[in-house]
């Protein structure tokens, strides 16, 4: 009878085993990326935070259009502008990391963050470049506004 039970669960356990990402490498270099990156908000230099960047780095923020009432609308915010905004408001901002790795390449990650402080709470899928040894956000993709917003209680 035992062995029938584990005859039963065994498909079950090689699935959920199989799903699992394997690691590459890719999560300890965002994760001293983030760290980083953290630090550089905590001391708000614009000039600090844009070493963490690639030159042409975008990022989409959601906020709150007064015309549209209630409804999001996505702010593009590029170059200067970006790390200007950072240095500024950067101290409530967080990354968190979900889900990362290598592209087959090697010379791109690929993570999915989700970012608190920087617009509602949202789950953003963002390219980080790999250029001499440095890691830098390269651009993230565009999710439309109130669809990869984290419910928060």
């Amino acid at each position: 009878m035992r062995f029938l039970i584990v005859l039963l669960f065994l498909p079950v356990f090689s699935l959920s085993y199989t799903v699992l990402p394997v690691p590459d490498g890719s999560e300890k270099i965002i994760k001293t990326w983030l760290d980083g990156f953290h630090l550089a908000l905590k001391y708000g230099n614009s000039g600090i935070i844009k070493k963490y960047f690639s030159e042409d780095a975008i990022m989409y923020q959601c906020h709150r259009d007064e015309d549209l009432g209630a409804h999001w609308k996505p702010k593009l915010r590029t170059r200067d502008e970006l790390w200007t905004y950072l240095a500024e408001h950067g101290t409530g901002i967080r990354f968190l990391l979900n889900f990362c790795e290598f592209f087959p390449n090697k010379s791109h990650i690929k993570a999915m963050l989700s970012i608190f402080g920087f617009g509602p709470p949202h789950l953003a899928p963002i390219n980080f470049l790999l250029h001499n040894n440095q890691t830098y956000f390269g651009f993230t993709e565009y999710l439309a506004c109130g669809l990869a917003t984290l419910n928060r209680c």
